[in-house]
Formats: structure tokens, C-alpha cells, sequence
């Protein structure tokens, strides 16, 4: 007899969430690692002149060659370094909670990108998103 599986979760990100995924990135550390959170407001510190308004960040990286592209990379690399830390922190079965917040930690270092090469009138913005949609997706099954 074949045994049924039903799905507990699926997910997805779309790049149009920057300062959304930042935020559940800040929100994440504040309940797992409050100690991290003067890094991670200092990683995001950099978006801060653009006020919410990625079209703003992504014309001032046209003309200036300064971007964040750094900074969302040392978020997601901070976070991956902690990983068996956080994903089983308090002796709970954190992985969930983990996994949320490294999505939106990839979705941040991609839409940073995704931004800075669309505002260039380049092509490859688009396979940059559809990249990134493969990259998020998960399907969480619960036997």
C-alpha cells in the first residue's frame, strides 16, 4: 500500500520584496540572536539614503558605483555560518524559522542585484528573477 504524503508547506519568494525580506530578517534575529541585530541594521544601513524606493537605489547605482551588493552578501553569509546554531537554538526544532529567514536573507542578496542590473536596461534583470523563483522554492512534505 502506498503511503500518503501531504504537503506541510510550499514556498517561493519574488524579488519585489527587498525591504520586506530585510525586516523578517531583523524581526528573525531579534527573536533568536538579539545580539546580531546591531550587525545586521549596520549591513542594512547601506539601503537607509533610498528610503523604501528601489528605483531610487537602482538609479543611484547606475551613476555611482558604490551599491550594497557587499552587504546583503555578509547578511546571508552571517546567517549561513550560524546555521546548526540557530536552527537548534533553545533545543527546539528551529529549522523552519531558519530556513524563513535564509530565504529572505537570498532574496534581499538577489533582488539587490535584480534592481541594480534593471535600472541598466539589461536583459538579464529577468533571468535574475527566474534564477532566484528556482533558487526559493520549497516544497515541505509531512509524511
Amino acid at each position: 500500500m502506498e503511503m500518503e504524503r501531504k504537503i506541510g508547506g510550499f514556498y517561493g519568494l519574488d524579488l519585489y520584496s527587498l525591504w520586506e525580506s530585510m525586516e523578517t530578517i531583523i524581526q528573525y534575529l531579534k527573536k533568536i540572536d538579539p545580539n546580531a541585530i546591531k550587525n545586521a541594521f549596520e549591513v542594512y544601513k547601506c539601503f537607509e539614503p533610498y528610503g523604501k524606493d528601489v528605483e531610487s537605489y537602482a538609479r543611484a547605482t547606475a551613476f555611482v558605483p558604490e551599491n550594497c551588493e557587499g552587504e546583503v552578501i555578509e547578511m546571508l553569509t552571517s546567517l549561513r555560518s550560524k546555521m546548526d546554531v540557530y536552527s537548534k537554538r533553545d533545543h527546539g526544532n528551529r529549522e523552519e524559522e531558519y530556513f524563513n529567514a535564509e530565504q529572505n536573507a537570498i532574496t534581499a542578496k538577489n533582488a539587490e542585484l535584480y534592481y541594480r542590473t534593471m535600472i541598466r536596461g539589461n536583459v538579464n534583470s529577468w533571468n535574475i528573477r527566474d534564477t532566484h523563483m528556482m533558487e526559493t522554492r520549497s516544497i515541505n512534505n509531512i509524511s
